[in-house]
């Protein structure tokens, strides 16, 4: 999904591959139902394949897999499911042809909520997804 909402602070070594991924990762999802870590629901449903392509074309371009959960739940729990989902992101990528040296995999728990406080329906389903963020190195 993702960094619909950092995009405008991306900033990349190539002029070329900022545009390119951050037009890909705008229009962009990666959301997950809850307590799932293995069917994430894709917006657009190639977005995996868009974003692995860019990444295969710019090999020395990292990205961080960032997930998160929902306020529900113990913090434990939403540590282990944060940590899955990014994982799950990552491992779609490696087999796609991703390097695993381009991929960096973190589990935030409900420490960034995207919504606030997870206090209504839509901003728990908000807060559980996986964001790629393009790292400037």
């Amino acid at each position: 999904y993702y960094t619909k909402h950092h995009a405008d602070t991306i900033v990349l070594a190539s002029v070329d591959t900022i545009v390119s991924l951050k037009k890909t990762l705008e229009k962009s999802v990666i959301w997950f139902n809850v307590n799932d870590y293995k069917h994430p629901r894709l917006e657009p449903a190639d977005i995996i394949e868009q974003v692995a392509e860019i990444l295969k074309s710019n090999p020395s371009q990292r990205v961080y897999i960032n997930g998160h959960a929902s306020e529900e739940g113990n913090k434990r729990t939403n540590q282990v499911l944060s940590n899955r989902r990014a994982e799950t992101i990552a491992n779609m990528l490696k087999a796609l042809g991703v390097p695993a040296k381009q991929l960096v995999v973190h589990g935030y728990s409900a420490g960034i909520q995207y919504q606030g406080t997870s206090t209504t329906r839509t901003q728990r389903e908000l807060n559980r997804r996986v964001e790629i963020i393009p790292i400037n190195d």
